[in-house]
C-alpha cells in the first residue's frame, strides 16, 4: 500500500467482501423464516439459524475488525506521517517493555500487562526516526494494610531518535500531580534523577545531570505546546532523542465496514499534535 489509490481499492474490495457476507447472512435469516414459520420445520430452521449465526462471529466480526485495521494503518500513513520514509506499522505495537523503560520517562509494572500498545507506526525524517503508538501503562501503587490499588495511564506514546548535535544534559518534565506520590518517589529515586528548576509552568522537572540548563528556547515552545495541548503529560529529553505521552489522546477510533472512505478522511491527521511536538523534538536532537 504505497499509494492512496491503492489504499482506496483495498478498502473498497474490503467493503464488497463485507457486503457479500451480510447479504448471505439477510438470506439465511429469510430462509430459516420461511422454514420454520411456513412450513412449521423447525429443525431445519433452526440449523439455518444456526449457521447464520456462525457466519456473524467467524466471518463478519473478523471482517469488521480487519477493516477497521486498515482504515487505521492508511490514515496513519496518510494522514499522521505523509512526510515519513522508510514507513511501517505494526498493530500490536512497536516497542517493547525493555525500550520502553529505557526511555526512564514513566513507570511501569514488572508484572504481565505493564505496557499495553496498539497500532504502532515509525518514519524517517533527515536521520532522525519517528515513532508512535496507542500506549496504556499499568503500575501497582502500594496501599498500607491492603492490596495494591491499579493505575493507569493510556494515551499516545511518541518518540524521536537520532545523533545528538551536541550534549545538552538529561530531562524529564511531568504534569503536575500525573502520578500518585506511591509511584513517583521511587521511579525518581531509583533513575538517579535530581530535582530541577522547572521552566515549564504546570509540571515538575528532573535531570540526571543537573549542571546543565533546559535550553530556554525549547523550554518556551514546550510551554505553547502544552497551552495549546493540555493533554501533554510526560516529557523526556535525553541523549537517545525525546519522548513524550499525550495522555487520554488517541489516533485511531472504530468504523463500519459499510462505510466508504474517501481520500479527503484518508489524509486527515488524525494526531495534529504530531504537527508541534515533532519540531520540538527536532530541535533538540539538532540544535548546535
Amino acid at each position: 500500500m504505497n499509494s492512496i489509490p491503492e489504499a482506496l481499492q483495498d478498502l473498497k474490495r474490503r467493503i464488497n467482501a463485507g457486503k457479500a457476507v451480510v447479504i448471505t447472512q439477510l438470506i439465511l435469516v429469510i430462509a430459516s423464516a420461511v422454514v420454520t414459520l411456513g412450513f412449521h420445520q423447525w429443525t431445519p430452521g433452526i440449523i439455518l439459524m444456526a449457521v447464520m449465526m456462525a457466519m456473524y462471529f467467524v466471518v463478519s466480526r473478523p471482517m469488521s475488525s480487519s477493516y477497521n485495521k486498515a482504515v487505521a494503518k492508511a490514515n496513519i500513513r496518510f494522514g499522521i506521517c505523509p512526510e515519513l520514509d522508510d514507513y511501517s506499522y505494526d498493530f500490536k505495537g512497536n516497542m517493547d517493555k525493555a525500550t520502553f523503560d529505557e526511555w526512564k520517562m514513566l513507570p511501569s509494572s514488572d508484572k504481565k500487562g505493564g505496557l499495553f500498545l496498539r497500532h504502532g507506526f515509525s518514519g524517517t525524517s533527515k536521520n532522525i526516526t519517528f515513532t508512535g503508538n496507542e500506549a496504556t501503562i499499568a503500575n501497582l501503587v502500594p496501599q498500607e494494610g491492603k492490596r495494591p490499588a491499579r493505575f493507569f495511564l493510556s494515551g499516545t506514546l511518541l518518540t524521536a531518535q537520532g545523533e545528538l548535535a551536541q550534549d545538552k544534559g538529561d530531562w524529564l518534565f511531568l504534569r503536575e500531580e500525573l502520578l500518585p506520590e506511591e509511584l513517583l518517589a521511587p521511579f525518581i529515586r531509583d533513575n538517579g534523577y535530581i530535582k530541577a528548576e522547572c521552566p515549564v509552568a504546570g509540571f515538575e522537572c528532573w535531570s540526571q545531570a543537573p549542571g546543565n540548563a533546559f535550553p530556554a528556547d525549547l523550554a518556551e515552545k514546550l510551554s505553547e505546546f502544552y497551552t495549546r495541548n493540555e493533554c501533554l503529560a510526560a516529557v523526556r529529553f535525553c541523549a537517545k532523542g525525546a519522548a513524550c505521552l499525550l495522555h487520554r489522546r488517541f489516533y485511531t477510533g472504530s468504523g463500519k465496514a459499510s462505510q466508504r472512505i474517501t481520500e479527503q478522511q484518508l489524509r486527515y491527521n488524525t494526531l495534529p499534535e504530531t504537527e508541534g511536538i515533532w519540531p520540538i523534538f527536532k530541535s533538540w536532537i539538532r540544535k548546535q
